[in-house]
């Protein structure tokens, strides 16, 4: 049963009434795992990669007093009386920065709608949503004014949106493929 405290744990809390389990040695998951291992916690350390790398981290944990299990199969079941589990890293078919430029289109919609309902950026600053909330105004004056905040926005979206499914594609080998333009040679 998870502690009621966990939920507004910090440095102070009982961290060794707790059992928490780390599903990955990367950067994040190892320094997750040295943390709660100085506060007292008894964790436990799985990941399916062995290289040197997380051999390493592997050994220093355990010198530090965590259980680690490392290798295919060690994430197949997890210890039953865990009370956290710690999941850590990004799948490598959508690394951060791909995640990033997905998440840029989102963050400009988000800020321009905020500003066109006033809750954005104030004057003087500029934006596109204070932009489009100006020309609202005027719709029936001027609704030409709505096309270049409107048509900058969904261009920025679409850039970040182009500009991520490449860097994916990229990062996952399905690059562009170069084609010869030499014509074959002549059967003989």
């Amino acid at each position: 049963m998870r502690p009621a405290w966990l939920a507004h744990a910090d440095s102070r809390s009982p961290w060794p009434q707790v059992h928490v389990v780390v599903a990955g040695i990367g950067v994040s998951g190892f320094a997750a795992a040295d943390g709660l291992l100085h506060f007292g916690a008894r964790v436990t350390i799985l990941d399916e990669l062995v290289d040197d790398l997380t051999s390493d981290r592997g050994k220093l944990l355990e010198v530090l007093g965590g259980s680690v299990r490392l290798g295919p199969g060690s994430t197949a079941n997890l210890p039953d009386d865990a009370d956290l589990v710690i999941v850590t890293g990004w799948p490598a078919s959508s690394p951060l920065l791909v995640q990033l430029t997905f998440s840029a289109g989102i963050i400009v919609i988000a800020e321009a709608s905020l500003s066109f309902l006033g809750l954005g950026t104030q004057i003087p600053q500029s934006s596109w949503g204070t932009m489009l909330r100006d020309a609202f105004d005027s719709i029936y004056d001027s609704p030409w004014f709505m096309i270049a905040p409107t048509v900058m926005v969904v261009l920025t979206i679409l850039s970040f949106a182009t500009f991520g499914d490449g860097l994916r594609d990229a990062l996952e080998g399905r690059g562009v493929q170069r084609v010869s333009k030499k014509p074959p040679a002549p059967r003989t």
